[in-house]
């Protein structure tokens, strides 16, 4: 899966100078777990490549507390609104 995006930032070029850029990669939900995906970085202008191609593997594991995680609970008429389930507030059913 190959993803462009265009930052929105203009740069000034100078060259023979070295130039040096970084970013920070987020993956979003959705991603399978133990999944390897390739990200590759590099300046183009136009469709034209000008700068060297950066190449990582990324292995994408799932968090265990929000991946894995459980909510155990029970729903029920808070009548008097204090986040507590008071004797005579019965528990709605589905």
């Amino acid at each position: 899966m190959e993803i462009e995006f265009l930052y929105g930032k203009i740069w000034i070029l100078v060259l023979g100078k070295e130039f040096l850029f970084s970013y920070s990669l987020l993956v979003g939900s959705g991603n399978a777990d133990k999944q390897e995906y390739v990200n590759r970085a590099y300046l183009m202008i136009s469709d034209t490549p000008i700068s060297n191609i950066a190449e990582e593997v990324v292995l994408v594991a799932l968090e265990p507390v929000f991946s894995y995680s459980t909510i155990i609970g029970k729903v029920f008429q808070d009548s008097n609104a204090n986040g507590i389930q008071d004797v005579g507030e019965k528990e709605l059913k589905e």
